[in-house]
């Protein structure tokens, strides 16, 4: 998995190591030596830069949660424990306060938001298989 920032000048690289798990690192785009965010993180199936450039949105599966990774202090922070759920796509709203997200399995996907500045979680509708396909094109 590679992401890049919006300012076109960080890598979010998901990179496997020796021991067959994932260490999750940003790289500058002028060849600075990659930072390690999280060693042996689990993959990431689905990551969204904020569009104020200073944190991303994943999804680690081997915590099973969507997580913010702060760049501006270094911290990685469980936001949404989602259990036995995947998620599969993240967005930010324009403003960068939102995470829009979906969750669930093939046929039983919910449409989440999470507001990054009251840290609050709220299931905004059940989506049919079909509309994840739809916000997966919006990304």
């Amino acid at each position: 998995m590679i992401q890049i920032s919006p300012d076109n000048k960080t890598l979010l690289l998901q990179v496997e190591a020796d021991n067959q798990q994932y260490n999750l690192q940003l790289a500058t785009i002028d060849g600075g030596k990659p930072q390690i965010i999280a060693e042996n993180s689990g993959t990431i199936s689905a990551a969204s830069w904020s569009p104020r450039n200073d944190t991303i949105a994943l999804f680690n599966q081997q915590e099973w949660a969507l997580q913010l990774y702060d760049i501006d202090t270094d911290t990685l922070d469980t936001i949404v424990s989602v259990s036995d759920s995947t998620v599969w796509n993240i967005i930010w709203d324009s403003a960068g306060e939102n995470v829009i997200f979906t969750t669930g399995t093939a046929g039983a996907e919910q449409l989440n938001r999470f507001d990054v500045t009251t840290s609050t979680e709220y299931l905004l509708t059940d989506l049919p298989g079909s509309l994840t396909q739809l916000i997966a094109t919006l990304q």
